[in-house]
């Protein structure tokens, strides 16, 4: 994890472009930020390619909420179907879930097989 304490973050990273991947921003961006270092591993990502993050809530590893500025929420969950989390989970369930310390669940169903009988079982997760 890298800690980075500066007056703008945008200087910075053009100061050491070496160390950051910046090739999906687009082009002619606001901050002046040249498209270098196209997939290269092990190099920091801005994943919101210069969109402004304004909310996160992490609830637990691989089950987060994140808010960012002039697009939809990105609302994550392992182990339940995205159709799921986009129809029936929002992000400020999220928030509630964090803030008044409450579990919420929800129910999904999908089809599996057992010994070539297909069944649909129905799950409470999260």
């Amino acid at each position: 994890m890298c800690t980075y304490y500066c007056d703008d973050v945008y200087e910075t990273m053009k100061r050491d472009i070496t160390r950051f991947d910046t090739s999906d921003y687009s082009p002619g961006n606001t901050y002046g930020m040249p498209l270098v270092n196209k997939k290269v591993p092990g190099l920091i990502k801005d994943e919101n390619n210069g969109a402004i993050m304004t909310e996160f809530v992490g609830l637990r590893v691989k089950m987060y909420a994140v808010r960012v500025d002039g697009r939809k929420d990105i609302k994550k969950a392992k182990g339940v179907k995205n159709n799921v989390v986009t129809r029936t989970i929002t992000f400020d369930d999220y928030t509630r879930c964090l803030n008044e310390d409450i579990e919420m669940t929800r129910r999904q169903s999908c089809i599996t097989c057992y010994t070539k009988y297909i069944r649909c079982p129905s799950r409470k997760l999260l």
